[in-house]
């Protein structure tokens, strides 16, 4: 038997999980802005654009594209998320995931790099310190127009438990949640259900 037969190959299932973004993200989908966004209550949002934060939200939920998965990501993984950017390139999106190694911070390097807009929510206060490679990726999404965003006290440490009600925020901050690469038992399966 050929090699691939019987198989999609690399590129065709890449561009059938952009076909399956694009038509959850497309323009006719739009949800309205509510007139009562008390959702945001809560929510500290950095930013270095002129935006208010009621607009950000509807933005965030009408063009979110939360990139998710494990912090021990595979190259494959790096690889498909910059394919399936590069294919979305030209879409509204903003990229929605945590600050953490791995599939986060692959998937706001690249978005980045594609000129997305990002959104990156932490598990601690907006005006705690992060890991060096956290922070430098915090720095480049705000000098690059996007956005930081915890549900916590600007000054709150980051405790284990609040990293599932970080990813919590990550969905509801989003349209459509896309986990790349994930065990069964993972902070990124729980974002998606």
């Amino acid at each position: 038997m050929p090699q691939g037969a019987g198989t999609l190959s690399a590129q065709a299932q890449s561009m059938n999980r952009t076909s399956i973004i694009r038509s959850h993200l497309s323009a006719s989908q739009l949800m309205p802005l509510q007139d009562s966004l008390d959702i945001t209550a809560g929510i500290t949002i950095e930013s270095r654009a002129p935006i208010s934060t009621n607009e950000a939200w509807a933005r965030f939920q009408n063009f979110g594209l939360a990139i998710v998965g494990t912090r021990e990501s595979s190259a494959y993984s790096a690889r498909l998320i910059e394919s399936v950017l590069k294919d979305l390139q030209g879409m509204p999106l903003v990229i929605v995931s945590g600050l953490a190694r791995g599939i986060d911070q692959v998937a706001h390097r690249w978005a980045i790099k594609l000129g997305f807009l990002c959104l990156g929510w932490i598990a601690c206060g907006v005006d705690r310190r992060l890991t060096r490679e956290a922070e430098d990726l915090r720095q480049d999404i705000l000098n690059h127009g996007g956005w930081i965003a915890s549900p916590f006290d600007a000054q709150a440490p980051a405790y284990p438990s609040q990293f599932l009600t970080r990813n919590g925020w990550i969905a509801v901050s989003s349209r459509a949640i896309w986990v790349v690469e994930a065990p069964l038992r993972s902070g990124a399966l729980n974002t998606a259900t």
